[in-house]
């Protein structure tokens, strides 16, 4: 039974990498605006995998800030590096009395190369993307909104924090965003950490690594599961916690985390968020 679990393992790891080359498959939140492709690095390095080497020993690691694979086809410095570069730009636009966070961001895709602003309208109770408007710049086939445009998508979205409820307002849609724009968990006496198991085995392909994790929330030396995951160093290589935004009506949070992928247009860092009832879950 074992020997036929690691061999489908590995076939559906090997679909996964055709499947990817063939068709993107965006990782949570789909097509997430604030993803970008990072152009390569100077320095950029594939880590060669030895596939003559000894299977790996499993382990276990908890209270870490960040999730690194170290078995991938990129060496583990520069998944980190890449997580280090990538620019945080949250501006919080307001929240409804039942969940529903909105916020600015800017895109860019270099390779492409484009970008732009967004507002993104995010549900913590269900975690669903509901809304994402975006508003090019510069890139193929785009042009700078005029004063006349701006005014139209300043309108637009009053429109859309009101239809949700959102106690809020944009003054200027493509204002530049400072970097930044959430809060860090130490400054309010919380740890948000991973808990996560590597397990290693030998395929066709070389070593394969499969890395299982929980995004776990504690304080008042009581703790919540957020989120749990699994996933292959084939394709994504690593995951970091940001910080957190909380409503001013319930006392509720929303969490922003990074992750890593090699797909099929590069290695892309794209943002995720993760909505925490802080009233509730705690064990």
């Amino acid at each position: 039974m074992k020997l036929i679990k690691e061999t489908l393992f590995h076939v559906f790891a090997l679909l996964a990498l055709v499947i990817t080359d063939c068709e993107r498959k965006t990782p949570f939140p789909p097509d997430a605006v604030s993803a970008e492709a990072l152009a390569q690095p100077e320095n950029f390095q594939i880590w060669e995998n030895d596939y003559s080497a000894e299977i790996p020993d499993d382990f276990r690691r908890t209270g870490q800030n960040e999730i690194i694979a170290l078995k991938a086809e990129i060496d583990p410095e520069t998944i980190r590096k890449m997580l280090d570069e990538k620019r945080i730009l949250i501006e919080p636009a307001g929240w409804s009395r039942n969940g529903i966070f909105a916020y600015r961001t800017a895109y860019d895709y270099p390779d492409i190369p484009s970008g732009g602003y967004s507002l993104i309208i995010y549900d913590t109770v269900t975690n669903e993307f509901i809304e994402k408007d975006n508003i090019p710049t510069y890139g193929p086939g785009a042009k700078y909104p005029d004063e006349e445009e701006i005014a139209r998508i300043k309108t637009r979205w009053a429109r859309l924090l009101e239809r949700y409820r959102i106690a809020g307002e944009i003054e200027a849609p493509l204002a530049e965003i400072n970097e930044g724009g959430y809060q860090r968990f130490e400054d309010k006496n919380m740890e948000c950490r991973f808990d996560y198991e590597a397990s290693y085995s030998q395929w066709a392909g070389g070593i394969s690594e499969e890395i299982n994790y929980s995004l776990i929330l504690e304080k008042n030396g009581r703790r919540k599961t957020i989120d749990t995951g699994a996933f292959f160093s084939l394709i994504d290589l690593g995951k970091r916690i940001i910080g957190f935004c909380e409503s001013p009506y319930e006392n509720r949070i929303v969490i922003f985390t990074l992750g890593c992928g090699n797909y099929y247009n590069g290695v892309t860092v794209s943002q995720s968020l993760h909505g925490c009832d802080m009233d509730a879950g705690f064990e």
